[in-house]
């Protein structure tokens, strides 16, 4: 990243270990270097929905500003995960591209996982809708 965007400065990186998320003094390590690497964004890449948890448990506490969950755009842009041709990602479609790629990975995330979230939508949208 650095070598293709000069000036970009990265104030550090770290990999927790395997089940940090349960073990405190690991969350309270982590929360240490965050504050003192005087970061103004952080970008979070553990993985679906771990790395949101994380994020928005601590972000009072490491006080960065802008904070983004990336997940999978780590391995895109380290090359080690092919993106979907130009013309499935223009029509929205690059998650089904990446579900007939990796079905093994995928398929709960996408299908089980996200048909709970659109039914908790559309359940939320009738019950506003009713005001």
């Amino acid at each position: 990243m650095c070598r293709q965007y000069s000036g970009l400065k990265v104030a550090g990186t770290y990999s927790p270990p395997f089940g940090f998320e349960n073990d405190e003094s690991e969350i309270k390590h982590i929360i240490t270097v965050l504050k003192e690497s005087n970061a103004d964004m952080l970008f979070v890449g553990m993985g679906v929905p771990k790395q949101d948890i994380f994020v928005y448990e601590n972000m009072d506490k490491y006080k960065i500003p802008v904070s983004f969950s990336i997940g999978g755009t780590i391995d895109f842009i380290a090359g080690k995960q092919k993106r979907a041709p130009g013309w499935i990602r223009k029509i929205g479609f690059e998650w089904l591209y990446r579900l007939v790629k990796d079905p093994k990975r995928m398929f709960k995330r996408y299908i089980i996982d996200d048909i709970k979230i659109i039914k908790l939508v559309f359940k939320y949208r009738r019950v506003s809708s009713d005001c």
